[in-house]
């Protein structure tokens, strides 16, 4: 499934400071979001596209990323919905991104199916919100899977020289992901 999809994404994208003018009660319209009616159905109308799983998780138990950031542990081995922005992309396949809140920390790393043939997911996904369900893992990589994405992500030969010995990571298994402002191409994976 790609294209547009029929979401109330409103409070997700309210946490990451994108949908002014939320209000405190339910839009009557949808009823999964705490908007007036209109703002709801706007920032649903949005080209969306899906990778990944299916999502099973209700748009209320979705998570701003800086929340899980902060408490690992309290999300650990648990299915969550996070919302953040997409920071970095797989620039070779586009089999992962990134994302995070703003520029701050390493963020959340979601890795899917390499694609065959072409790209994934865009690169014009950077700077766009994201919104990721998936069960959050949190591992030491070694530091050649570590120089590995950082080369995929376009960092400098300096940057990549700096990682040192095995690396923490967050990473969501089993990812679902709908990224905001990305006109259909076609080549969504969706199940």
């Amino acid at each position: 499934m790609s294209g547009k999809w029929v979401l109330c994404l409103c409070a997700a994208l309210a946490s990451l400071g994108l949908a002014a003018g939320c209000a405190s009660k339910c839009c009557s319209s949808c009823g999964d979001c705490n908007c007036p009616k209109g703002k709801c159905h706007e920032q649903s109308s949005l080209d969306q596209q899906h990778f990944g799983e299916k999502m099973t998780l209700a748009d209320s138990k979705t998570v701003p990323i800086r929340t899980v950031l902060a408490s690992p542990d309290k999300y650990k081995d648990k299915p969550i919905r996070v919302s953040a922005v997409v920071r970095e992309v797989c620039l070779h396949k586009g089999c992962w991104i990134r994302m995070a809140d703003g520029d701050k920390g390493d963020g959340l790393f979601v890795k899917f199916v390499c694609p065959i043939e072409g790209r994934l997911i865009p690169t014009e996904a950077v700077g766009k919100p994201v919104i990721v369900e998936g069960t959050l893992v949190v591992e030491m990589v070694d530091e050649d899977e570590a120089r590995h994405i950082a080369e995929e992500a376009g960092k400098s030969a300096e940057e990549i020289r700096k990682i040192v010995g095995p690396q923490k990571r967050m990473r969501m298994s089993a990812p679902a992901a709908v990224i905001m402002g990305l006109k259909s191409s076609g080549t969504a994976m969706a199940k």
